[in-house]
């Protein structure tokens, strides 16, 4: 990511964890019965409340709405939360606290994420 190597370690973290919600939030949407809200997060589809926030909220709330409703490449993409620890206030910071390996794993995730719904998108999982 060009933010990264330009030494913005802020803004690029930023950026990873913020499309990494959306495309999970599409995700929800177009693949799990999720309803568009424009007025906050995705509406389950059961009427259940769910917390939905940025994308470290929303992992853990994540593993549960999909366990057992997809296929194992989603389930082992969020088996663990690479967003742990990422803040969306982190945007406000010098971004001297991001660690190189942090960061790279935010972008990873995001991209993979990212790959993953083109693929569901298509038809192909």
């Amino acid at each position: 990511m060009k933010l990264a190597k330009e030494s913005l370690p802020g803004s690029a973290d930023h950026l990873a964890g913020l499309a990494a919600e959306c495309v999970v939030k599409a995700y929800l949407i177009d693949f799990l019965g999720f309803r568009f809200n424009p007025k906050g997060p995705p509406m389950d589809p059961t009427g259940a409340r769910t917390k939905l926030g940025h994308v470290n909220e929303l992992w853990p709330e994540l593993t549960q709405i999909v366990s057992g409703r997809v296929g194992p490449d989603l389930m082992s993409l969020i088996y663990e939360n690479p967003f742990d620890g990422w803040s969306v206030h982190d945007r406000y910071a010098d971004g001297n606290g991001i660690q190189a390996a942090e960061l790279a794993q935010h972008i990873d995730a995001a991209r993979r994420l990212c790959a993953l719904y083109e693929l569901a998108s298509k038809g192909h999982i």
